[in-house]
């Protein structure tokens, strides 16, 4: 008899899998047959979950919108993977949103909304434990905010939304405001020139409805500020996400619907 590993079948006779992977394209010096890479323990999701990534704007110098945006360089590729262990999970989809540079924080909102209610229009299909997670940079915020809004609104289970150096936070309420059981976290470093131009006159207001406040200075030389600050905590990869642990101390296995 076979092994059900999810999506595919393993054939003990075969020692292998009877289908081919569709993912098979992203690993080609595998076999189309090796299903996750050839090590479906591991890449199998293991919760159920999904965690959405959604990008700030992607001009003037900044990474592609998308994955890229999130796994450009080595360092910065450790950043999703400390997301994947941050939450226990191992499924990732990247948002490649083309954010216009003259928006505010209320039409990002709205844009998150319709996308939110245009994609998931159709009935989405969860899982029986499954939740969704959000990780957000800069105009990324507000954007994911309105889908998330959206989402509780037709019941979907949305558990953490985690928001590094939001742009404009004056400018949306966060969906904690009104579902206390989610989890917001508004991450903002105080050297960040884009967002707190000068520090202590005007610096941003923490997000409305946040359940964690987290601000600290990158320590980076003045000079340096300017050019790394805004995207420091996607920058320092992995230990992003070590730290956060130890600063909100969330069990996410705790957090799982049950």
């Amino acid at each position: 008899s076979s092994c059900d590993f999810g999506a595919r079948l393993y054939s003990p006779l075969l020692c292998g899998f009877d289908s081919p992977d569709n993912k098979a394209s992203g690993y080609t010096h595998i076999s189309p047959y090796a299903y996750c890479a050839a090590d479906p323990v591991n890449f199998i999701d293991p919760t159920g979950e999904v965690i959405i990534f959604v990008n700030g704007l992607d001009k003037f110098g900044a990474k592609p919108a998308g994955e890229e945006y999130w796994t450009f360089g080595k360092t910065t590729y450790e950043f999703v993977k400390g997301a994947k262990v941050y939450f226990n999970d191992q499924r990732t989809k990247f948002l490649p949103v083309k954010h216009n540079m003259s928006s505010c924080a209320y039409d990002r909102w709205k844009n998150g909304f319709d996308y939110a209610k245009e994609f998931f229009s159709d009935g989405f299909k969860l899982n029986k434990h499954e939740t969704i997670k959000f990780v957000t940079h800069s105009m990324g915020a507000a954007y994911a905010e309105g889908m998330a809004a959206y989402l509780l609104e037709a019941g979907y289970p949305v558990s953490d939304l985690i928001h590094l150096n939001s742009f404009q936070t004056g400018g949306f309420m966060s969906v904690g405001a009104k579902y206390p059981t989610v989890n917001i976290i508004d991450y903002q470093n105080t050297d960040d020139k884009l967002i707190n131009p000068i520090i202590g006159l005007f610096s941003q207001k923490a997000i409305n409805g946040a359940s964690h406040i987290i601000r600290e200075s990158t320590k980076y030389s003045f000079k340096d500020s300017f050019k790394y600050s805004h995207t420091y905590p996607i920058d320092i990869g992995f230990k992003f996400w070590s730290e956060l642990k130890k600063k909100t101390d969330i069990d996410h296995d705790k957090k799982k619907i049950k």
